[in-house]
């Protein structure tokens, strides 16, 4: 767990010193800092590389995603009529996330985003041990009735057994 904490701590770092580069990278108008711009982007590019490798990726919030708050965070909203009621109607900042792809990941940084008002409704995302623990309810039953119907058939098949091995009654 502390482990956990720490790694979790320094990723967290490194995405605001990947920020400060990503936002220094940007060229500004004038062509007289070119070079430098060009120096920042290489060691941006050679940063993110490096955090791709650790597991640190990007969090992606997509336009008409539904608002999660575990992973989103909310800095405004934008009139749409064409997106549903609280999804994303624009991504301020992308967020941030360490082990993606693991069973517990965990969110660095949230996304910012703006939410869509004035559309229609958009049913809420049900949470992942709500759906983990349906599905197991359903596993539970499929295997008891697959149980109830192997010992129906053993049943049947020793009473079939002991009906053979009984003498006609004369």
């Amino acid at each position: 767990d502390r482990r956990k904490r720490s790694t979790t701590n320094f990723a967290t770092k490194t995405v605001e010193v990947y920020a400060e580069f990503d936002r220094f990278a940007t060229p500004s108008t004038g062509g007289a800092c070119q070079g430098i711009h060009e120096g920042v982007s290489m060691v941006r590019d050679l940063f993110k590389g490096t955090m791709d490798r650790f597991g640190v990726s990007p969090l992606l919030a997509d336009v008409g995603d539904p608002f999660v708050a575990t992973r989103h965070e909310s800095v405004g909203s934008a009139d749409s009529s064409n997106l549903p009621d609280n999804s994303v109607a624009e991504v301020v900042q992308p967020g941030w996330i360490l082990d993606a792809q693991s069973p517990k990941p965990v969110v660095l940084r949230k996304a910012t985003v703006k939410l869509a008002k004035h559309g229609p409704k958009v049913p809420t995302p049900r949470p992942a041990a709500e759906a983990k623990a349906e599905a197991e309810s359903k596993a539970a039953e499929a295997k008891a009735e697959a149980e109830s119907k192997a010992a129906e058939a053993k049943a049947k098949a020793e009473a079939e057994a002991a009906e053979a091995k009984v003498p006609p009654s004369a």
